[in-house]
C-alpha cells in the first residue's frame, strides 16, 4: 500500500501530547517523522520556531490558506492553526498533534492516498492542570482555566464518535508510554495490512 500514514495524537491540554510525539520520534527516528504544525499565535517562552511550531503572521497564514496549502486547519481563540501538505512525508509514520476538529478533517482525506491513526492521549485532571502550571515560570492561569473548561466540552464522549486508539499518560516514565504507543501502532498496522491484502485474520 502506497499511502501517506498520519498518526494523529489528540487529547486535552496537559495530557502530554507534545512530549510523547518528541519521545516517539526519539525512540524510532527511522520510522517516525515529526509533523510541525503552523500557528499565528505567539510562541510560549520555551518554544522555538521550526521546532515546536512554524510561527506565521496572519498574512502568511491567509496566503497559505488561499493557495490550499493546508492538509487541515482550524481556529482557536482568534489564533489560526494548520498542517501544511509539505510537512507530510511518504514512507514514514508522520506523527503530529491535532485537536478534534483537525482529526476529523484528516479522516475525510481520500483513503486511497492517506491512512490515519488517531490516538487519544489521556491523563487525570490533576495531572493535566499541574503540567500546564509547571511548564512556564509565569503561566497564564486565566487561560489555563478557560482551556480546561473548553476541553471538558470538546472531549465529551459525543465528540469522540470515530475510531481511535487510546493511551493513558500519567506521571510515569514517558519512555514507557511512548513505547506502548509504538507497540499499539505496530499491532494496528499489522491488522490493517492483513485486512487490506485479502487475508483472513
Amino acid at each position: 500500500m502506497n499511502k501517506k500514514i498520519i498518526v494523529a495524537l489528540f487529547g486535552a491540554a496537559g495530557a502530554g501530547k507534545d512530549a510523547l510525539q518528541k519521545e516517539i520520534v526519539f525512540q524510532s527516528p527511522n520510522l517516525f517523522h515529526k509533523i510541525i504544525s503552523s500557528t499565528t499565535r505567539l510562541p510560549r517562552e520555551y518554544e522555538k520556531d521550526g521546532v515546536d511550531y512554524i510561527f506565521l503572521t496572519d498574512n502568511q497564514y491567509k496566503e497559505y490558506l488561499e493557495k490550499n496549502c493546508f492538509i487541515e486547519h482550524t481556529d482557536f481563540r482568534d489564533w489560526h492553526y494548520g498542517t501544511l501538505f509539505s510537512s507530510i512525508e511518504k514512507g514514514k509514520f508522520n506523527i503530529g498533534v491535532f485537536n478534534i476538529s483537525g482529526v476529523k478533517q484528516l479522516l475525510k482525506l481520500p483513503s486511497d492516498d492517506y491512512h490515519i491513526i488517531p490516538i487519544y492521549i489521556m491523563a487525570t485532571q490533576k495531572t493535566r492542570l499541574l503540567r500546564q502550571l509547571n511548564r512556564e515560570e509565569f503561566p497564564d492561569c486565566d487561560e489555563i482555566i478557560r482551556r480546561y473548561q473548553t476541553d471538558t466540552e470538546d472531549f465529551a464522549s459525543s465528540n469522540l464518535n470515530f475510531w481511535h486508539l487510546m493511551e493513558f499518560n500519567e506521571n510515569y516514565e514517558i519512555s514507557y508510554a511512548a513505547a506502548s504507543i509504538i507497540k499499539d501502532i505496530y499491532e494496528h498496522e499489522l491488522e490493517y495490512f492483513l485486512s487490506h491484502t485479502g487475508k483472513i485474520i
